[in-house]
């Protein structure tokens, strides 16, 4: 069952005063964003060590495909799969959006996984101009049953991995688009909550901006 964590970052008291400071540099910038400051706190605080070889070759994630993923078990009563155009009310087969190639991995190598934005030349997008910027683009990204599998991987070693191999926080999961009750549209994505290196898993509304911290994941073919 996915975990909606919305605890705010707290940080650490003996680091507070290098906390204001970054603050303070965020602020003169312009910058409000909380994925931004909280990017940096990562980079102030975060101990990353170099990545063995036999470490990368262990990573290869595997994807069990006998149980589906199903979002109202996961997510919560009432949730499904978005069926349709975006226009449409979610239910109905008449147009497929996005391919489905990814729902044929049942491996694959983190290694291979990209962090792409598709701003251009904008601060932010919103997650429909974005899923079309990502459709126009050729490349496709991942379906929710690999955002499970890595969300529920014991000990979560994949998102560690790539946290310590990439510095990536935030990875938004678009091949499929969730329904909520209410009819609105939603991705999933996995971001990390804390020093600890743990990650959470929520959804965000299609209609919400987006800026280059909170990236899409897609996979090399």
């Amino acid at each position: 069952m996915l975990i909606i964590q919305h605890a705010p970052y707290v940080v650490p008291s003996e680091q507070e005063q290098k906390y204001e400071e970054l603050k303070k540099l965020v602020e003169m910038n312009g910058v409000c964003d909380f994925q931004v400051l909280k990017r940096g706190l990562v980079n102030i605080f975060g101990k990353k060590r170099p990545i063995s070889t036999k470490e990368a070759d262990d990573m290869i994630i595997k994807i069990d495909r006998s149980i589906p993923f199903s979002p109202s078990v996961f997510v919560g009563e009432g949730w499904s799969i978005w069926r349709g155009h975006e226009t449409g009310d979610g239910l109905v087969d008449d147009l497929v959006e996005v391919g489905t190639w990814s729902s044929n991995l049942f491996e694959f190598n983190p290694d291979k996984l990209k962090f792409k934005s598709y701003l251009g030349n904008r601060h932010k997008i919103t997650g429909e101009e974005r899923l079309r910027a990502l459709v126009c683009s050729g490349e496709q990204g991942l379906d929710f049953k690999i955002c499970q599998a890595m969300y529920e991987e014991p000990g979560q070693k994949t998102l560690r991995y790539l946290y310590r191999k990439t510095g990536v926080i935030w990875m938004e999961f678009v091949n499929q688009v969730l329904r909520s009750p209410d009819g609105y549209r939603y991705h999933l994505y996995l971001y990390r909550t804390d020093e600890e290196g743990d990650w959470g898993c929520t959804y965000l509304w299609l209609d919400a901006f987006r800026n280059k911290d909170n990236p899409i994941v897609v996979l090399d073919k």
